[in-house]
């Protein structure tokens, strides 16, 4: 839906950009008909500031489309691209106005000219009243009923502008093509009068949210047409109103942009940042461990552009025994990648503590997340003990992905292990809640685990990559040893997305039992018996 809006609003956008194009073409095409020499000099300046100025709203839409900080599914944008198409709206509805007064065989267009020039006035209010609220991010009761309000009165107000065409109580044109004021003409002002007011007091209440020079030009935006009106009052044929606007809506578009800007360099650094905890908790020495030959591991950690919570680590408990681990923590940023290392740390300082199995383990780890989680984070993580002397594993899975597993020289199949609860959501649990897997590992055999970052991948046709593809991908590469075979995945997972972002961290570890020479030879032996 929100892809749909955007692309509809940059849509409308183009459009509007080339509309205000030909308006200029169309006023430059009137002003030659008319001539200039027929023209009130008080008129063509008018004339000429306002066609300046709708050049420049045209300049200003395209230079917008092509600004990167310009995001269409950020409602602050959406009503400032709403001022922009009003204000070139009522620039050329204006000019118009003065270049076809006067005239009686153009009379019906003033008469069309004027009456678009009062509506741009309502709906331009309104989208700065809109656009003012979404930016100071205020969404209290007395807003949302405002907003209504604000609804109705510009419905009413437009309807009224509608039938001044029949009742001529606001302005008329007269036989001879010229435009007058009404006696009812101060009713048309009512509703832009009160809007101005109601802005004015917002910016009044949460002027702390603004800084000095945004709390001016919003004051100014709202108060400049009405000086400049004062200001011309007594030159009838100058009127500046919405090159006034304008002029604020290019001061409102820049200090919009710098505050963007800014706020893109603080996103940016907070990533790094989190990217950079994150990446110096996870092993990256290989071979993890030299020493032991009973074993070869690799794992690898590739990040979306929003930093998330993945972790994996390994780590030896004791003389004969390591300690895999893989788990994803909800939430993105810097929160996220604190709370892994949080999780990291428990998690390692249980295991080696020697006596626990890995469901006292996420017990524990699991009671020691719940104190003090206000932001409530949770963890899915799968815990593996290895006794690499003998292939004795032992497993937990707090409600992680499925481990896939190969063997017997069988292929990879998903191992459906019994899942506890997510570490951090519920306190209070024993190793009870958590069901172990416990099996022996032959030479040859391995075990594959990952985040939900590769399953979840999807492609242009909004396919996810899923398990049935990661355990293709496996058996494709059965023979390669860890590091390879994490390296096709990849590959594989890229060349299924194509093009598409990846939006979450892929997390991948895979350990090949090669056992005991003794083990290997006994193994030998069995295979042999059945051949």
């Amino acid at each position: 839906m929100e892809k749909v809006l955007r692309k509809r609003l940059l849509f409308l956008h183009r459009v509007t950009e080339w509309i205000i194009f030909a308006e200029v073409i169309l006023l430059g095409i009137a002003l030659w008909h008319r001539s200039i020499y027929r023209i009130s000099p008080l008129y063509l300046v008018t004339v000429s500031v306002e066609m300046m100025a709708l050049t420049c709203v045209s300049i200003l839409g395209f230079c917008s489309r092509a600004d990167e900080n310009f995001q269409y599914k950020d409602k602050n944008t959406q009503y400032f691209v709403g001022m922009l198409m009003v204000c070139g709206m009522g620039l050329f509805a204006d000019a118009m106005c003065w270049i076809l007064d006067g005239v009686p065989r153009f009379r019906y267009l003033v008469v069309a000219s004027n009456t678009t020039y009062y509506l741009a006035g309502s709906f331009m209010i309104y989208f700065f009243w809109r656009y003012l609220a979404t930016y100071l991010q205020i969404e209290t009761k007395v807003i949302k009923y405002a907003t209504r309000l604000m609804i109705l009165g510009r419905v009413i107000s437009n309807f009224l502008i509608v039938l001044n065409l029949f009742y001529g109580y606001y302005f008329y044109v007269d036989e001879t093509g010229t435009y007058h004021r009404a006696d009812g003409f101060i009713y048309s002002q009512l509703y832009l009068i009160i809007a101005v007011f109601s802005c004015l007091t917002i910016v009044i209440m949460e002027r702390g949210k603004m800084t000095k020079v945004e709390i001016i030009t919003v004051i100014c935006y709202l108060m400049g047409p009405y000086i400049a009106q004062i200001a011309t009052m007594n030159s009838y044929g100058l009127s500046f109103t919405f090159p006034v606007v304008f002029i604020f809506i290019l001061i409102i578009y820049s200090v919009m942009n710098v505050q963007k800007s800014k706020n893109q360099a603080m996103t940016t650094r907070e990533l790094k940042l989190a990217s950079d905890i994150q990446e110096s908790a996870l092993p990256s020495t290989f071979p993890a461990f030299p020493d032991i030959e009973e074993i070869d591991l690799y794992a690898c950690m590739k990040p979306a552009k929003e930093v998330g919570g993945d972790f994996y680590d390994f780590f030896e408990i004791d003389d004969h025994r390591i300690a895999l681990v893989m788990a994803d923590v909800s939430g993105k940023g810097i929160p996220a990648a604190l709370f892994m290392m949080i999780a990291k740390t428990l998690i390692k300082n249980y295991a080696q503590n020697g006596n626990l199995s890995p469901a006292e383990v996420l017990a524990a780890t699991n009671n020691s997340l719940c104190e003090n989680n206000s932001s409530d984070y949770f963890v899915t993580l799968w815990l593996g003990f290895l006794d690499y002397k003998t292939g004795y594993l032992v497993t937990a899975n707090a409600g992680h992905e499925y481990p896939m597993i190969r063997r017997s020289r069988k292929g990879f199949e998903l191992f459906k292990d019994k899942h506890g609860v997510p570490l951090a959501s519920l306190e209070g649990l024993t190793y009870k809640n958590y069901k172990m897997e416990e099996f022996y590992l032959n030479p040859g055999d391995k075990i594959f685990v990952y985040t939900d970052g590769i399953a979840e991948s999807i492609n242009n046709r909004n396919e996810q990559f899923g398990t049935d593809r990661i355990r293709a991908s496996l058996n494709r590469h059965e023979k390669s040893n860890p590091r390879e075979t994490i390296d096709a995945m990849w590959l594989d997972l890229q060349l299924f997305i194509g093009d598409v972002p990846q939006f979450d961290d892929v997390t991948m570890l895979q350990l090949e039992y090669k056992g005991t020479k003794d083990k290997e030879q006994s193994e030998a032996e069995v295979v042999a018996s059945e051949a």
